[in-house]
């Protein structure tokens, strides 16, 4: 199944950790009024709390906007982190630049041309700390992220970087596969097989036409009322039809 670059991004916006990034925006916004870089210093200190609050407010959510469309771009997998980050500040510059000069005028207006290029040369290089900043907190949580066998998987890269990689278990909901692994879940738009094809060799078995289970999570089979059902180490239990009977009982601990 083949996914439009919006159903990507969206649900890509998952590799930023809202908590990191208010953290980290409340801090810059501390240190840039306290220090009062590029000669804000000269603001009284209420209008300097105001300017830069409002300025790394513009300048952060443009960034996580181009920062989310280059990291998670499918045409742009393949490019380095450097080469991305750069891209970004590119993309983000002009904008950030008319909302900070708007900003600017109102707060402290510009006096002549030679003011308009460093303030243009002040603006690219906060962009380029902010966007090094992003990258370097979320560089982690984009690439392949490695099975406990450490063999990347595609499949990986769809899930938030707070699920973790153990697996316990697939089921189709919809257009949708639930992932379930020992952090939490999530719905995933793909197919269950294609979702099984970008797994790789990841140990595990599909037990029913909308069900698979990972070797790691395999707590046994048990009959019940006649039909067959696997049992997981999170506590669940999932059916087993018979067209893959023989496979769940090549599952680890499985006594029937």
């Amino acid at each position: 199944m083949k996914h439009t670059f919006l159903t990507r991004t969206v649900r890509e916006m998952q590799i930023w950790n809202w908590r990191d990034q208010a953290g980290a925006f409340g801090c810059a916004v501390f240190i840039f009024t306290i220090l009062g870089p590029f000669e804000t210093y000269s603001l009284p200190l209420i209008e300097r709390l105001l300017y830069w609050s409002l300025c790394l407010t513009a300048g952060w959510v443009l960034m996580i906007a181009a920062m989310t469309l280059v990291l998670r771009h499918p045409d742009m997998d393949d490019w380095s982190g450097p080469l991305r980050v750069g891209l970004a500040v590119v993309i983000a510059v002009a904008p950030i630049t008319l909302a900070v000069s708007a900003i600017e005028d109102w707060l402290r207006p510009r006096r002549d041309e030679i003011g308009l290029v460093w303030f243009l040369l002040n603006t690219m290089l906060v962009c380029g700390l902010i966007a090094g900043a992003m990258y370097f907190r979320v560089q982690d949580r984009l690439g392949r992220i490695d099975t406990k066998g450490g063999s990347p998987t595609a499949f990986f890269q769809r899930l938030p970087y707070e699920l973790g990689n153990e697996l316990i278990s697939f089921t189709m909901r919809d257009h949708y596969v639930e992932v379930t692994t020992t952090k939490g879940k999530t719905l995933v738009l793909i197919s269950l097989g294609d979702a099984l094809e970008e797994l790789g060799d990841y140990a595990g078995t599909q037990v029913h036409r909308s069900h698979w289970v990972a070797a790691s999570a395999s707590r046994g089979l048990e009959r019940n009322d006649g039909k067959l059902f696997v049992k997981l180490s999170d506590g669940r239990r999932l059916p087993v039809s018979r067209t893959y009977a023989a496979s769940a009982r090549a599952l680890p601990s499985t006594h029937v």
